[in-house]
C-alpha cells in the first residue's frame, strides 16, 4: 500500500518482494536474479493490497509463477490480475441479518456482520452485549452498512458516544441527509492513511478509476435498489460516451469492486451499488455539476420502463406482472421525488409532463402491489398540474388513475370516480387507446355497479365485447366475462354465473394465471353460497386463502379475505371467524373492499350471544354517517346483512333493534371493532 502508483515499476516491486524475503535488494537487479534467489523454496506470498500497481505488478508475477512453479502467490486487490493460471476468489460484504430475524438471538448470531461489530463495540466498551431492544438497532447498523468490516469498524468508535439507537438513526438518513462518510472517519491511529476514513477508502479506489470508469461510477449514484444493464446506459451515456463505452465501464466496475456482482432477478441480470458507494458516487456526482441531468435521463428511462409495462398489464398474469417490475419500486421512488422536487424549484413544462405521464402509467402497479395509499398520494400531488395540463391524454392518465386507486379505498366517492373513468374513457376512445379504453370501461362498469345494481350497465359490457381484439385470450378477456357473469347473477340467473366462475377458475388454473385464479374464485364462493351451498363456499375459500397466505398477497386479495371471514362467521364457526378477522381486520381501514368484516363482527358477536353488541355493530355498518356502499338485494353483502337483521330482530324485538341501531349511527370502526371483538367489557352486553 505505501508504494505509490505513480512510481511502482518492476524494480522497486522487486525491491520491495527482496526486503520481505530478507534478500538484499542488490542482488535482486533482474527476474532472472530473483528467481535465482528464491528457487526451489516452497513459499507463499502475500501480496496484500495491490489495486493500484496492477499494471507493473502483473506481468511481474506472470513471469516469476512460471518460473518458480514450488511458490504460490496470493494476492488481494479490488479487481483480478487477469494473467494465466490466476483463480479469483471474490470476496463478499459480511452477512447481516434478515430483517425478519431482527428478534431471534440465535439467528442473529450466525450473522458475521453482527458478530463482528458487537466485538469491535466490546473492545471500546467492556462487557458490551446488546439486549433485545439494541440487538434490532445493531441489525439494522448492518444492514445500513451492507456488512463492510471497514464500515463496521468505524461505525463501532462511535457507540460510546451516540449509543445504539442513536448511530441506526444517523445510518437510517436518506441521501439528501446523507452524513455516514462523515460519520465513518475514526479508525485506530495505525490503519494505513486509506482505511482511516471511508471516505478515505472510497478516495483511494476512485482515484484508481479510469476517466470514463470514473463518469459511470457517479452517475449510477441515481439508481435506487440497483438496476439493468438497459437502464444504466440509458442514464449513463451522453454525446462522449455511447452504450458500448458504457457497457466497458460497468465491466470494469465490477472487476474492480466498485459493483456488486451481478445477480438473476426474474431471468435479467441486475447490478448494485452497495449503499455506501452510492452516497459517494452521489457527492461526486454533484461535484461534477451532472446531477439535474443524469436525474433527468433517470426519470424518462423509469417513464420508458413503466410505459411499456402499463402496455402488456392487461395481457400478462397479474402475479407475474407484478413480480417483474417490483425490483423497479425503488428507482420509481426516486425518479417521481426529484421529479415533484425538480418542479417545485423550477417549473419545467416538460419535467412536469414526464412526471404526469409516470403517475399515469404506474396506477396499475400501485394497485396490484397492494400500495394504494402510495399510489393514491401521488395522484394526489399531481392532480391539480393534471387538470390545468392543456394535453388531454395526460390528464386521461391521472382520471383513470385516480380511479383505479380509489375503487379500493374511500377517498372518493364511487360517484365521482366513475364520472373520471368516463371522462378518460371518452379520451382513449378518440385517440385509439384499445387497452386504456377497455379497462376504463370496465372501471365504469364495477363503479357503476357499486353505486347501485339499478343502473343500466349493458352499454357498458357491449362496449367492452366490441373493443376486444380477436387475438386476445382469457387473461384480457376476463374483465368483460366477469362484468357480463356479474351481471347475469345479478338478473337472477345463478346457474349461468356459476357455470362462467367455474369455467374462468379451471381455466386459469390451467394457465398458472394464479392470482386471476383467485379473483374468479371469489366469484365462485359466491356463486356456491347463491346456490344455498355455504359450505362449499367457505370450502372453496380456506383453500384460496391458504394460496394466497403463500403467495404474501393477503393484502393485494383482501376482499376475498374479508368475504370469507364473513361467510366463516355467518356459519357459525366462532374460532375459525376470530382467527381470519385477526389476519383481515388490519387492512378494513384502508380498503373499502374490506367494510364487509363489521358484518362478520356483528354475526360473531350473534352466535356468542351478544345480540345487542351485533346490533350496534350492524348500525354503524348501515349508519348513513358511515357512506356505506350501496348493496343490491340480490348481493351477499345485502342478503347477510339482511338475515342478520330478522335474526336479532327476532331476539331483541323490532323497537329494540332499531334503537340500537339508531344509537350506534355515529359508533366508528375502532368502537365497532372492540364491540365486535368484545375486547371492551364495558361495551358488551345482550
Amino acid at each position: 500500500a505505501p508504494l505509490p502508483a505513480e512510481t511502482a515499476d518492476t524494480a522497486s516491486l522487486r525491491a520491495t518482494l527482496a526486503r520481505a524475503l530478507q534478500i538484499p535488494p542488490a542482488s535482486v537487479a533482474s527476474d532472472e536474479s530473483l528467481v535465482r534467489a528464491i528457487q526451489g523454496q516452497g513459499l507463499l506470498l502475500v501480496l496484500d493490497n495491490a489495486e493500484h500497481v496492477l499494471e507493473a505488478l502483473a506481468p511481474l508475477v506472470a513471469a516469476l509463477h512460471r518460473q518458480l512453479p514450488l511458490v504460490k502467490w496470493l494476492v488481494t486487490s479490488r479487481e483480478p490480475l487477469q494473467i494465466a493460471g490466476e483463480q479469483v476468489l471474490r470476496l463478499e460484504p459480511l452477512g447481516v441479518p434478515a430483517p425478519e430475524t431482527d428478534d431471534d438471538p440465535d439467528q442473529v448470531a450466525h450473522s458475521g456482520a453482527m458478530r463482528l461489530f458487537v466485538q469491535r463495540v466490546a473492545a471500546r466498551m467492556p462487557g458490551f452485549a446488546p439486549g433485545p431492544g439494541q440487538r434490532r438497532a445493531v441489525a439494522q447498523v448492518c444492514r445500513a452498512l451492507d456488512g463492510l468490516p471497514l464500515a463496521l469498524e468505524l461505525a463501532a468508535a462511535r457507540v460510546p458516544v451516540l449509543g445504539m439507537h442513536g448511530l441506526a438513526s444517523h445510518l437510517a438518513g436518506d441521501e439528501a441527509a446523507g452524513g455516514r462518510l462523515q460519520l465513518l472517519t475514526h479508525a485506530p491511529r495505525t490503519a494505513a492513511p486509506h482505511q482511516r476514513t471511508l471516505r478515505a477508502a472510497l478516495d483511494w479506489s476512485h482515484e484508481l478509476l479510469k476517466p470514463g470508469e470514473q463518469r459511470v461510477f457517479r452517475r449510477l449514484a441515481v439508481f435506487r435498489g440497483g438496476f439493468t444493464l438497459a437502464s444504466a446506459q440509458s442514464v449513463c451515456a451522453d454525446a462522449e460516451l455511447d452504450a458500448w463505452g458504457v457497457l466497458d465501464a460497468l465491466e470494469a466496475l465490477i472487476e474492480k469492486s466498485m459493483i456488486a456482482a451481478p445477480r438473476h432477478d426474474d431471468g435479467a441480470l441486475r447490478f448494485m451499488l452497495l449503499e455506501s458507494l452510492r452516497e459517494y458516487a452521489g457527492e461526486r456526482l454533484a461535484a461534477a455539476g451532472e446531477s439535474a441531468a443524469t436525474r433527468r435521463r433517470h426519470l424518462q428511462t423509469q417513464l420508458a420502463h413503466w410505459l411499456q409495462a402499463d402496455a402488456v398489464a392487461l395481457v400478462e398474469p397479474v402475479l407475474a406482472w407484478t413480480a417483474h417490475h417490483t425490483s423497479e419500486l425503488d428507482n420509481l421512488r426516486a425518479a417521481l421525488r426529484w421529479a415533484q422536487g425538480s418542479l417545485a424549484a423550477e417549473d419545467d413544462p416538460t419535467v412536469a409532463a414526464e412526471l404526469l405521464a409516470l403517475v399515469g402509467y404506474t396506477a396499475m402497479f400501485w394497485q396490484r402491489a397492494g400500495l394504494l395509499a402510495e399510489g393514491w398520494q401521488w395522484c394526489q400531488a399531481v392532480r391539480g398540474r393534471a387538470d390545468s395540463h392543456p394535453d388531454p391524454l395526460l390528464r386521461a392518465g391521472i382520471d383513470l388513475a385516480l380511479a383505479t386507486l380509489c375503487r379500493y379505498t374511500p377517498h372518493l366517492p364511487a360517484a365521482e370516480s366513475l364520472q373520471l373513468t368516463l371522462r378518460a374513457a371518452a379520451v382513449f376512445a378518440q385517440a385509439g387507446d384499445i387497452p386504456r379504453e377497455y379497462f376504463a370501461t370496465y372501471l365504469a362498469w364495477a363503479l357503476a355497479l357499486e353505486i347501485g345494481e339499478e343502473i343500466d350497465r349493458s352499454p357498458y359490457v357491449a362496449r367492452m365485447l366490441a373493443l376486444v381484439p380477436p387475438g386476445w385470450n382469457l387473461i384480457p378477456r376476463r374483465f368483460v366475462r366477469s362484468a357480463w357473469a356479474q351481471d347475469e347473477r345479478l338478473q337472477g340467473r345463478q346457474q349461468a354465473f356459476l357455470q362462467a366462475t367455474r369455467e374462468d377458475f379451471e381455466e386459469f388454473r390451467r394457465l398458472g394465471a394464479h392470482g386471476e385464479s383467485w379473483s374468479a374464485g371469489l366469484g365462485l364462493m359466491l356463486a356456491e353460497h347463491d346456490q344455498g351451498r355455504p359450505d362449499r363456499a367457505i370450502a372453496a375459500g380456506h383453500t384460496l386463502v391458504e394460496d394466497i397466505r403463500r403467495a404474501g398477497r393477503l393484502r393485494t386479495y383482501a376482499q376475498l379475505l374479508s368475504m370469507h371471514a364473513t361467510m366463516l362467521a355467518e356459519s357459525g364457526d366462532i374460532g375459525a371467524t376470530r382467527s381470519a378477522l385477526h389476519e383481515a381486520l388490519p387492512m378494513m381501514s384502508s380498503m373499502s373492499a374490506c367494510e364487509i368484516l363489521l358484518l362478520a363482527l356483528a354475526w360473531l358477536a350473534a352466535h356468542e350471544g351478544r345480540d345487542a353488541d351485533a346490533a350496534r355493530v350492524l348500525g354503524w355498518f348501515d349508519s348513513p354517517r358511515r357512506g356505506t356502499g350501496v348493496y343490491g338485494p340480490r348481493t351477499f353483502t345485502r342478503r347477510t346483512a339482511t338475515a342478520l337483521a330478522s335474526r336479532l330482530e327476532e331476539r331483541l324485538g323490532a323497537d329494540g333493534l332499531a334503537a340500537l341501531r339508531t344509537q350506534s349511527e355515529t359508533l366508528g370502526d375502532a368502537a365497532a371493532v372492540r364491540i365486535g371483538l368484545e375486547t371492551d367489557g364495558n361495551q358488551t352486553g345482550s
